[in-house]
Formats: C-alpha cells, sequence, structure tokens
C-alpha cells in the first residue's frame, strides 16, 4: 500500500515525524496482517465458519485481539481488536480486501489527525476511487500527498496529487470520467472530448499539472534537493491523442496502462533518504486546518 502523508488540508501526523510513522506503518502492516493471515489459516485448519471453509462467507468468527497493538488499535478504529469486514471472508482473497480497507480507513485517519489535534474529513475521501487506488495498489514505499494545500507567501494553493516513489516525484491527474473517451490534446487551454456522439471541451489537465510542478520544484530547489520530477495524466479507461508532447509530460491511457502500472508497482525498492528529504520540503510548506482534541 502506498502511504498517505497528506490530504488536502488535514493536519497529518507524518507532519510531527515523517521518518518514524513510515517506517511504523510498514511494520505495523505486514506485522498484522501475518497475524490476520495465521488466524485464518488456524481457524480454517479447525472447520470455523468464515474462515475458508463455507463458500458462501455467512458466518460470524472474529479473530482475536491482538494486546502488543493496542495503541495503534485505538487509533485505527477498525483494525483494533475485531476487523469487523474480516469476519465474513470466505476465502483469503476477500480477507486480504477486506484487510486493504480497514488499512485505508487506518491511513485516512493518520492523514487527519495527531495525539493533540484533529480535521474533521469530508466523507467523500473514503469513497474516492482515485485515492484509494494510490493508496491499495502500489508498495509501501510511495508517498502520497492527495491534492495538498500549499501555502505560499501566505496564500493557499491547492495543488495536484503528488506521488513521491523512490526514484522519482509524479504530479498526477485522472481523467476517467466516461469509458471509451477519446481526448484530443494539445498545448492550449483547452482539449475536445470525444465520448460517443458528442464533444465537449475540457480544461487542459497539464495546466494544472504545470503549476504543481512549478511548486514542488521551487521548494525542492530551496532545500538544494534533486529529484526527478514527471507530470502525468492518466485516463485508463479512454484514449489521449496528443502527439506533440513536451518532455516531461506523459500520458497514460488504455494502450500503455497496463505498462505504466505495472512498472511503478513492481519497484520494490526500500525508501531513500533523499525521497524522505523531498516528502519532509513539501510537507514544511503544506496548509494545515485543525482543532485541538477534546480531552
Amino acid at each position: 500500500m502506498g502511504q498517505l502523508i497528506k490530504l488536502q488540508d488535514y493536519i497529518s501526523r507524518y507532519e510531527e515525524d515523517l521518518a518514524a510513522y513510515t517506517t511504523r506503518f510498514i511494520l505495523f502492516k505486514r506485522r498484522r496482517w501475518e497475524r490476520l493471515k495465521q488466524w485464518w489459516e488456524s481457524a480454517r485448519e479447525a472447520g470455523a465458519p468464515g474462515a475458508g471453509n463455507r463458500a458462501d462467507g455467512d458466518a460470524g468468527f472474529s479473530p482475536p485481539p491482538f494486546p502488543e497493538e493496542s495503541v495503534m488499535a485505538q487509533r485505527s478504529g477498525r483494525l483494533a481488536a475485531d476487523p469487523g469486514t474480516a469476519e465474513k471472508s470466505a476465502s483469503l482473497e476477500a480477507l486480504k480486501k477486506a484487510f486493504l480497507n480497514d488499512l485505508f480507513e487506518l491511513q485516512i485517519k493518520w492523514a487527519s489527525s495527531t495525539a493533540a489535534k484533529i480535521s474533521y474529513v469530508d466523507r467523500s475521501y473514503y469513497r474516492d476511487g482515485h485515492l484509494k487506488f494510490l493508496m491499495q495498489r502500489f508498495p509501501d514505499t510511495f508517498l502520497c500527498l492527495y491534492k495538498p494545500v500549499f501555502l505560499l507567501k501566505k496564500a493557499p494553493v491547492e495543488a495536484e496529487i503528488v506521488l513521491i516513489t523512490p526514484v522519482e516525484l509524479l504530479c498526477l491527474s485522472f481523467l476517467e470520467e466516461e469509458e471509451d473517451a477519446i481526448y484530443i490534446a494539445s498545448s492550449e487551454k483547452f482539449w475536445l472530448k470525444r465520448a460517443g456522439e458528442r464533444e465537449e471541451k475540457i480544461v487542459n489537465p497539464f495546466l494544472a499539472l504545470n503549476r504543481t510542478e512549478a511548486i514542488v520544484r521551487r521548494l525542492l530547489k530551496e532545500y538544494g534537493i534533486g529529484f526527478p520530477v514527471t507530470k502525468t495524466v492518466v485516463a485508463s479507461n479512454g484514449y489521449i491523442d496528443y502527439p506533440s508532447a513536451s518532455f516531461g509530460q506523459e500520458t497514460v491511457d488504455r494502450l500503455n496502462y497496463e505498462s505504466w502500472f505495472q512498472r511503478l508497482r513492481n519497484l520494490r525498492s526500500p525508501l531513500k533518504h533523499e525521497q524522505l528529504k523531498a516528502a519532509r520540503a513539501l510537507l514544511r510548506h503544506c496548509h494545515s486546518v485543525y482543532l485541538p482534541r477534546q480531552r
């Protein structure tokens, strides 16, 4: 899973100690999954309902609590002693899906609260398909700032998605509104979208990505960090016709989506020092709106 280090303008515990929380998340995820899988296998061998021995998954058998994870569990909601959705998992694949969904909720919690502060999250983020895709389909060492708000000269500026991998920084935008849509791209302000018999103009997504790239490059330069930056527009269910794309502009559509996705997914590199430096530099200039926690 990728790690959500910043969500819009919500307070994030990664801002307090990036190295500690990135490492803690990886260890927690690994330990939790190993023990959840062990519970599933033991319950299956014992013939317990809901642990792989019934096809319909209609069951009420829940995994036991793990006391040593109690501090984490208190902060993680549904990843506490009873992981809830896991109790109906009839297969290991279903258990894995339930586990990832619970971890997704934990990630949003970590990206919207600290021990002393809390931001109130728009519930739409829990249903955001692009956010869930970035969190659940990529390695643990991918650090995501999801539409962060940067504070530049005391003015808040909303950016596009920033994904920091161990080897590069991606400024991302998604175009996935309609199946089989064709986007006629150019360097102008508008692109033409064709969907069936309809044609309409849409704002060139690279304009917002250019703004995001400029902010990112400026902050990295300020801290003396050299890190490759790429701007990418993704239309996994459509087609982008952009023969004149300039250097640093990447378009991903139905024709090359799988190779792009697998290239990133197979990047199994550990967290890098320069990657963490880049993430810290960006987090230092993010805007946060929060309230003190009620005691």
